[in-house]
């Protein structure tokens, strides 16, 4: 996973996003290493992974070219800023239905894990497309904190016709903007 964290009200928040994928076994530490690649350190100790090994270490090269993903999410007063990597075809851009958005909560107890809990649909008010087209504001009314936001992003293109890579966000929503 990727993360963009901001502070709102002094309290860290922010999203997290799909990065890589198909390693051997689960992710444990990261590291870039002087030559610029980055070095994954893997175990399968301590929770299920996938893969199959029980422990590894991989080197991740970096193959040039930027993929078009979602790069950030923000928190406004009355829904959600998302930025790209690349410009945005405006037609598609600004059609609400690009964007699903759900949100749902954790049980917080003694006990470890929980499933999703309050699944909510939430409404897409409005979509706006800055000047750069690469930013889409959400107007998403009623948020409410101690949710994550759920964002699916299929309907999304780049200027070029390019589908976004990872097509989906996770936003935790700790404080509302003031």
């Amino acid at each position: 996973m990727r993360v963009s964290l901001e502070k709102v009200n002094g309290v860290y928040q922010g999203a997290c996003f799909p990065f890589l994928s198909g390693f051997q076994c689960g992710v444990n530490r990261l590291c870039f290493g002087p030559d610029g690649a980055l070095y994954v350190g893997e175990t399968n100790r301590g929770w299920g992974s996938v893969g199959g090994k029980p422990y590894g270490l991989q080197r991740v090269n970096f193959a040039g070219g930027r993929p078009f993903e979602v790069y950030s999410v923000k928190l406004t007063h009355g829904g959600f800023d998302l930025t790209f990597t690349k410009p945005l075809d405006p037609a598609a851009a600004k059609k609400a239905d690009a964007y699903a958005v759900k949100s749902f909560t954790y049980v917080y107890h003694s006990t470890y894990g929980c499933p999703e809990t309050d699944t909510r649909a939430e409404k897409v008010a409005k979509v706006s497309v800055s000047k750069d087209r690469r930013t889409v504001s959400l107007a998403v009314p009623g948020l409410r904190k101690g949710r994550v936001y759920e964002f699916r992003l299929d309907g999304v293109k780049s200027t070029d016709g390019e589908s976004i890579l990872h097509p989906e966000a996770y936003y935790t929503l700790n404080e509302l903007v003031r």
